[in-house]
């Protein structure tokens, strides 16, 4: 099939009457629900309806995609699907997850954190504090993933970058900063997403919110008059196809046109 991307949406705002009409039987119960995904250079035949899977998770469309023989070496999603449960699944499958990191968002990306510091990765005990010094002790609990590394009084009193570090000085004087691996690894993707290397790689996925707004107010897609969610998900499948025949008949049009514009010339 060749190497293509699949890019994950989590909310079109879809309205559709369910299966349970109102208690006076005149009028249906609207509910919103997920369009599955939008993908990119994936044979059209493999479809996967996400409003059957819970929200934000990954893995059965990890699941879908790898019985079908389609795996992706990347994957696009919004900051739902972004969590590091779902990129750690994604790696284990050899698929790198593209998204922003999901929660409260630090002040300042590149303050000192955990990212700073020098980890052994094969041990996961810190070999150095983030200006090269040494530790006292490091230790690891591999139950909770956690590190906790202990600095040196003297060391810290006197280093330059003290009030920037996040050690904390403890009873006996010398300095304390414990992060789990969840928080390493969390560390170092939000100062990934302030890179412009990030946000080249995430436009994609940010252009397609105009597609989105076009396939609701000319499509309809925004509120289905269908009940159901295999009827929901045929009737997008079929709103979609009709949308890609509208820009397919759109482009063979600007093509046409184009020889003559340089005749013209």
């Amino acid at each position: 099939m060749g190497n293509w991307r699949l890019i994950l949406i989590r909310n079109l705002g879809i309205e559709y009457a369910n299966d349970r009409l109102s208690l006076n039987g005149r009028s249906a119960r609207l509910r919103q629900d997920k369009l599955g995904c939008l993908c990119v250079n994936v044979n059209p035949r493999i479809t996967y309806n996400m409003t059957q899977s819970p929200w934000g998770a990954v893995e059965p469309v990890l699941d879908a995609l790898e019985k079908n023989g389609a795996m992706p070496e990347e994957m696009l999603a919004d900051t739902a699907y972004g969590s590091d449960a779902n990129v750690q699944a994604s790696e284990e499958k050899g698929v790198e997850l593209v998204s922003p990191t999901p929660g409260k968002k630090p002040e300042d990306a590149y303050a000192v954190n955990s990212d700073d510091f020098v980890v052994d990765e094969t041990t996961g005990e810190v070999e150095g504090c983030p200006c090269g010094e040494q530790p006292l002790e490091s230790s690891r609990d591999e139950s909770k993933g956690e590190t906790t590394v202990v600095m040196g009084a003297s060391t810290c009193e006197a280093c330059a970058h003290r009030d920037a570090c996040p050690v904390r000085r403890r009873q006996d004087g010398n300095h304390e900063f414990r992060f789990t691996d969840k928080q390493r690894r969390l560390d170092s993707r939000r100062r990934e997403e302030e890179t412009e290397v990030f946000r080249e790689r995430y436009r994609k996925r940010s252009g397609i919110e105009a597609t989105n707004s076009i396939l609701k107010r000319v499509t309809g897609l925004g509120r289905l008059r269908v009940r159901g969610s295999p009827g929901v998900f045929h009737s997008i499948l079929l709103k979609v196809a009709g949308w890609n025949l509208l820009q397919a008949a759109r482009a063979l049009a600007m093509r046409q046109k184009r020889p003559i514009a340089v005749a013209l010339e």
